[in-house]
């Protein structure tokens, strides 16, 4: 069986590099506002003729945009679902291969600490005390954008693993005890390290590397980040604490949240309000997008 399965040991870096891969940054345009109409605001021309002519291309882009973001949802689903149907399978390939494995044990060693509160609590007050030392906003925000999420996304594991009570690989031989004494799903390790690997990624999508001899900017935040994330879902596996569709499933929610907190950070960040006064005052929230 181990031939057969030998490449679902993959699982968990498929999965990390098809949601990199397949979510980009959200755009910082504002919504109902396409590119020519911010253009036209910025450069004083006659700018009815262009965005007639733009019309058409602006719809056709937006609706093959719907058409992949809808189908990313059906394809998280569907490898959901496969994952799912084949845990025990996976959960005992991932055993077979690596159980009692110098190399694995010294790769797996130190990985648990990776996935735990300790690194968050470190690096989040740094993080945000770069951005207050140096005067960038968007260290602040990042830290800010973290607190939330992994506030969020550890009181939504925690509220799943209580409504489903799943029992854990080393507690039976089949996944699909649920509704007992178990808490297993979904992996709490998985949703956090993701929602912090999300965020981070999208904040700090590429980075300057001149000063070491590279002229142009990588993504060294979104692989350093991922390949962490990577290696403590396939812990997860490793350790038989968790089923594949756990650690899946605790990716999927890790980075959904991200992404909200992202999303709700590029907003409300650059929010500007102003009281109107009056007979009946009136409050005014305007948003500013880009840089």
């Amino acid at each position: 069986m181990a031939a057969r399965w030998r490449y679902f040991e993959f699982v968990p870096w498929i999965m990390v590099i098809t949601v990199a891969a397949a979510n980009p940054a959200m755009s910082l345009t504002p919504t109902g506002v396409d590119s020519a109409e911010i253009l036209c605001r910025r450069v004083p021309s006659p700018c009815g003729a262009m965005l007639s002519d733009v019309e058409t291309t602006d719809s056709s882009s937006q609706r093959h945009a719907n058409h992949w973001r809808y189908g990313r949802y059906v394809v998280a689903l569907t490898a959901g679902a496969a994952i799912f149907a084949f845990d025990k399978d996976l959960n005992d390939i991932s055993r077979e291969r690596y159980l009692h494995s110098s190399g694995a044990d010294a790769i797996f060693r130190h990985v648990p600490n990776l996935g735990t509160r300790g690194p968050y609590a470190v690096s989040v007050p740094l993080l945000v005390g770069y951005g207050l030392v140096f005067k960038d906003r968007k260290y602040v925000v990042a830290g800010g954008e973290l607190v939330a999420g992994l506030v969020l996304v550890e009181g939504v594991t925690q509220a799943a693993k209580g409504a489903f009570g799943r029992k854990r690989p080393f507690q039976t031989d089949s996944p699909y005890h649920f509704f007992e004494s178990g808490t297993s799903f979904f992996s709490g390790h998985s949703s956090s390290v993701m929602t912090y690997a999300t965020i981070m990624a999208k904040n700090f999508p590429r980075q300057d590397l001149s000063v070491v001899g590279i002229d142009r900017e990588v993504p060294l935040v979104p692989i350093l980040v991922y390949s962490v994330a990577g290696m403590v879902m396939a812990h997860r596996l490793y350790t038989n604490v968790h089923w594949a569709s756990d650690v899946y499933t605790g990716a999927m929610v890790g980075y959904g949240v991200g992404a909200l907190m992202v999303h709700l950070g590029r907003r409300f960040s650059r929010a500007s309000v102003m009281v109107i006064p009056g007979e009946t005052p009136m409050v005014s929230i305007a948003f500013r997008y880009g840089g």
